[in-house]
C-alpha cells in the first residue's frame, strides 16, 4: 500500500516537473538583415502564430529589427504587412516627400541645377559633400510616429515590450557591434537599419552608428546572451559577400563595408529558416506578396522540426489579450516641452513659433506639418526628432536635433541639347537663420539662345504682427533684379531639319521685381507684388536681309502690378507624372512704347505710343494615376486680354502671351500660338517603361479667339474662332539623379518646318521676366 503511494507521488512529481518545463520553455527568434528579403519575416512570424508556437523574445539586424521591432511593439503580422504595402513605408525606403506633404509656399523658384555644392563658413574652398544618396526625412519621422509611444509604454526599457527585444548596430568609428536594450526604440531602430551611403547615420550616446548588418547581420548570440531562450529559430534571408574580385567593384565595396556573419543556431537548440529569395534587390519591397509567401512557406516546410522542440502553445486569444494588454498602456503623442539642440538662442525661437503656432499643446499632426514646412525652408538640412514622456506633465518632451544647411551653396547645371539651345547655368546662394530666414542668391545661364544673370533676396516670417496682435499667418518678401537674352537667330532648333532663312528676332529684358507671399493651405500661395521692366525687341520685317541692313527696334518700358494665386505638387522639375499645378493670375499693365523702324520697314516714322491693359492667365495642370503602369496628363490654358496692338506686327506677336506646354515649345517663337486671347489644352499618356522611364506622348490643340494676323507690316485680326492650330510630342525620358535625359520628336503647326526631333539633357528653364 505504502508503495502504491509512494509510485503514484512520484508520478505527480514527475508530471508537475514535466508540465513547469513546457510552461517555462522559452522560444526566441532571431531576425537577419537583408533588405527588402526581410519581408519574408512577416510570412514566418504569421506561420508560426497560426500554428500557435510562442515568441518570448527577439532579436534582429536592419530590417530584421524593423521587422522584429513592429511585432515586439503589440503590431500583428496583418499590421505589419499593411504597414510595409503602405506608400508611406515605399516613401521611407526612397526619400521621397509626397504631395500631401510638401510645403510651396517656401520654395523658390526653380532653375536649372543639376549639382549642390555646400561650403562651411570657414573655408570657401572646401565643399562638402553629400553623405547618403536617399534623404532620411521620411524615415526618421516615421519611425518616431511609430515607435515613440511604444517606448513609453515599456518605460524605455526594451525588456518590458510586448516581446522583450534586441537589435545591433554598427559603431564605425570602433569597428564592433552596438547592441541596444534600452533608450528611444525610434532612434535603435533606425541606427540599425542606416544602410551604408544611402541613409545618413545617427548617433546614439555620443556613438556614430550604421546597419548592424556591416558588423553581425544575424544576431542570434546576442538572443542567447540576453535570453537564454531553450529554442531559437532563426529566419536567414542574406549571405555572405563572395570573395572580391579583381575587376568587380561590387564584390570589393560588400567586402570592404561588411565582416563575415555566421548565419547558424546553436547545434540541437533551433531551427533555421532559409526561404529561397532569388533575383530580389535591396529596394524591392513592391514584390511583398511573393516575399512573404515565400517566408510563409519555408517555416510550414519545416513546421513538425519546430513543434517537435517547442511543446509549449499559444493560442492566437491570448496573444490578442496580450497585445490589448500592451496597447492600453502607450500614451497619445501630444507634446508639450520643446527642447533644441544645434540652433542658437534665436533660430530657436524661430523654429518653436513654427511649430507651435500660438498652441500650448500639439499633436503629432500638428508637429508632422511643421516638420515638413522647416525642411522646406531649405536653410535647416535635417531635423531628428525624439519624444520623452513626461510623467509631471502628462505628455511627451520633444527633443530635435536639428543641423543648419551650410550658408554657402553653388550650383551647375544647364541644358545639353542636340540642337543649339544647350545652355550652362551656375549659381551661388547664402542663407542665414535668426528670428526669421533669408535668402540671397544669384544666377547666370549663358547660351547662344539664352542669357541671363539675376540677384534674389527673399525674407521669411513665420508670425504676422498687426499692432499688438500675433497672427499665426507666415508671409515672406522678395526682392530682385534680372537682365535676360534671348536670341532667336542664332538658334537652330532642330539637329536634322532647319529653316532656309530663320528669322532675325533678339529680344532683352530687364525688370525689377517685389512681392509679399501667403501660404496658401500646404500646397498653394498667394502672391501680391509688382515689377518696373524694359523689354527691348530687335528684328527685321522679313527674312531676306543683308549685312547692310538695319533691324527695327521696339522698346517697351513698363510696369506691372500682379496677384497670383497658385498651387504645386509636380513631381519633377521637368516632365512630371505625378500632383498637379494650378494657377491664377491677374495682372495689369501699362508702359511706353517707342518704335524706330529699320531699313527693311515700309514706314520710316519713329512712333510713340501707350498701353495699358488688364491680363487674366488661369493655368490646369494635373496627372491622374490610372494603375501603376499608365497615368493621365491633363493640361488647359487660357489668357483672357485687354491688350491692344502695337506699332507693327512682330512687335505685336513678340509681346501676345504664348501657348508652351512643353519645354521644347519654350524655345520657340511661333507666331501661329500666340495670341491676346486664347485657350490651349492638351492630353498627356505617360507610359512607366521601367522606374523613371517614361514614355510620354502629348498632343494639344490652340484655339485664339481671334488670331493676329501681318497686314502690311501692321497686326490685324482675323475672324473670330477661325483658326486652330496642333502640336505633338513622343517624348523618352529618364529621370536621372542629376536631371532630365530626352529624347523627342515633336510637330507644330507652323508654316516651315514642321518636325523636330532632338536629345536634351538638362533643364530647360528660364529666369522670370517682369510679365511671369
Amino acid at each position: 500500500m505504502l508503495s502504491e503511494i509512494l509510485r503514484r507521488f512520484i508520478i505527480i512529481l514527475m508530471f508537475l516537473f514535466l508540465l513547469s518545463n513546457v510552461y517555462s520553455q522559452k522560444v526566441g527568434l532571431v531576425l537577419s538583415g537583408g533588405g527588402a528579403k526581410g519581408i519574408a519575416h512577416i510570412g514566418l512570424i504569421r506561420a508560426l502564430e497560426e500554428n500557435n508556437i510562442p515568441i518570448d523574445c527577439i532579436s534582429g539586424t536592419s530590417i530584421g529589427a524593423i521587422i522584429g521591432g513592429l511585432y515586439a511593439s503589440g503590431y500583428s503580422p496583418d499590421e505589419i504587412e499593411q504597414l510595409i504595402k503602405s506608400a508611406e513605408f515605399i516613401l521611407w525606403s526612397s526619400g521621397i516627400i509626397e504631395e500631401e506633404q510638401t510645403y510651396y509656399f517656401k520654395k523658390l523658384d526653380i532653375n536649372a541645377s543639376w549639382i549642390e555644392l555646400k561650403f562651411t563658413d570657414d573655408s570657401l574652398l572646401k565643399p562638402i559633400l553629400p553623405t547618403n544618396i536617399v534623404p532620411n526625412h521620411q524615415m526618421d519621422l516615421g519611425f518616431f510616429k511609430i515607435f515613440s509611444s511604444a517606448a513609453a509604454a515599456c518605460n524605455y526599457n526594451f525588456d518590458s515590450l510586448m516581446v522583450p527585444f534586441r537589435c545591433v548596430a554598427t559603431d564605425i568609428y570602433n569597428k564592433k557591434e552596438f547592441i541596444m536594450a534600452a533608450g528611444e526604440l525610434s532612434s535603435a531602430i533606425r541606427a540599425s537599419s542606416t544602410y551604408p551611403l544611402y541613409f545618413k547615420p545617427i548617433k546614439i550616446d555620443n556613438t556614430l552608428l550604421f546597419d548592424g548588418g556591416m558588423i553581425n547581420n544575424f544576431p542570434v548570440e546576442i538572443l542567447d546572451k540576453a535570453f537564454n531562450p531553450d529554442v531559437i529559430i532563426g529566419c536567414k534571408v542574406a549571405s555572405n559577400s563572395p570573395p572580391p574580385e579583381e575587376d568587380n567593384i561590387s564584390t570589393q565595396l560588400e567586402n570592404i563595408f561588411t565582416a563575415q556573419t555566421n548565419y547558424s543556431v546553436p547545434p540541437g537548440k533551433g531551427v533555421l529558416i532559409e526561404p529561397k529569395l532569388m533575383d530580389v534587390n535591396t529596394f524591392d519591397f513592391y514584390r511583398y506578396d511573393t516575399l512573404e509567401k515565400q517566408g510563409y512557406d519555408a517555416t510550414m516546410a519545416r513546421l513538425d522540426e519546430i513543434k517537435e522542440m517547442v511543446v509549449r502553445r499559444v493560442t492566437i486569444q491570448e496573444l490578442q489579450e496580450k497585445r490589448r494588454h500592451f496597447k492600453a498602456k502607450e500614451q497619445k503623442l501630444l507634446f508639450g516641452n520643446i527642447y533644441i539642440s544645434g540652433l542658437n538662442s534665436t533660430q530657436r525661437a524661430y523654429t518653436i513659433n513654427s511649430i507651435r503656432s500660438n498652441k500650448e499643446i500639439f499633436t503629432i499632426d500638428d508637429f508632422e506639418d511643421a516638420y515638413f514646412k522647416l525642411l522646406a525652408d531649405q536653410i535647416i538640412s535635417s531635423i531628428y526628432p525624439r519624444a520623452l514622456f513626461n510623467r509631471k506633465t502628462g505628455y511627451f518632451d520633444l527633443y530635435l536635433s536639428i543641423k543648419r544647411d551650410k550658408r554657402f551653396e553653388a550650383s551647375l547645371g544647364g541644358n545639353i541639347s542636340s540642337s543649339s539651345v544647350n545652355q550652362a547655368y551656375a549659381g551661388v546662394e547664402f542663407k542665414h537663420l535668426s528670428n526669421n530666414s533669408y535668402n540671397v542668391w544669384a544666377n547666370t545661364y549663358f547660351g547662344r539662345f539664352y542669357s541671363s544673370a539675376s540677384i534674389r533676396g527673399r525674407a521669411d516670417f513665420p508670425l504676422l504682427f498687426i499692432g499688438s496682435k500675433v497672427l499665426n499667418l507666415p508671409f515672406y518678401i522678395d526682392l530682385g533684379i534680372t537682365f535676360n537674352h534671348w536670341d532667336y537667330y542664332k538658334s537652330n532648333t532642330d539637329l536634322f531639319f532647319e529653316d532656309s532663312r530663320p528669322s532675325f528676332v533678339i529680344i532683352d529684358e530687364s525688370n525689377l521685381r517685389a512681392e509679399i507671399g501667403f501660404p496658401l493651405t500646404d500646397h498653394g500661395r498667394i502672391t501680391i507684388g509688382g515689377a518696373i521692366a524694359r523689354m527691348t525687341d530687335e528684328y527685321y520685317q522679313t527674312n531676306k536681309f543683308s549685312k547692310n541692313d538695319t533691324s527695327d527696334v521696339t522698346d517697351f518700358n513698363y510696369s506691372v502690378c500682379h496677384f497670383t494665386t497658385e498651387q504645386n505638387t509636380l513631381n519633377y522639375r521637368q516632365f512630371p507624372n505625378a500632383g498637379r499645378f494650378i494657377s491664377m493670375k491677374v495682372m495689369y499693365i501699362q508702359g511706353n512704347e517707342k518704335h524706330v523702324p529699320g531699313s527693311t520697314s515700309l514706314d520710316d516714322t519713329t512712333r510713340y505710343n501707350s498701353h495699358r491693359w488688364l491680363q487674366l492667365n488661369i493655368t490646369f495642370d494635373r496627372y491622374f494615376k490610372i494603375n501603376r503602369k499608365f497615368t493621365l496628363g491633363i493640361y488647359l490654358q487660357g489668357v483672357f486680354s485687354q491688350q491692344d496692338f502695337f506699332s507693327d506686327y512682330p512687335s505685336t506677336i513678340h509681346a501676345a502671351p504664348a501657348f508652351q506646354p512643353t519645354p521644347f515649345s519654350k524655345t520657340m517663337l511661333i507666331e501661329n500660338f500666340r495670341a491676346y486671347n486664347f485657350i490651349g489644352g492638351g492630353i498627356k499618356s505617360v507610359v512607366n517603361v521601367f522606374r523613371k522611364f517614361d514614355l510620354r506622348i502629348e498632343t494639344y490643340i490652340f484655339q485664339p479667339y481671334q488670331k493676329i494676323l501681318p497686314e502690311n507690316q501692321q497686326a490685324d485680326y482675323g475672324k473670330i474662332l477661325n483658326a486652330r492650330h496642333y502640336l505633338s510630342s513622343i517624348i523618352l525620358v529618364y529621370q536621372t539623379l542629376a536631371g532630365p535625359a530626352s529624347l523627342s520628336v515633336s510637330y507644330y503647326d507652323k508654316s516651315d518646318s514642321r518636325v523636330y526631333f532632338q536629345f536634351n539633357f538638362g533643364y530647360i528653364l528660364f529666369n522670370k521676366k517682369g510679365m511671369d
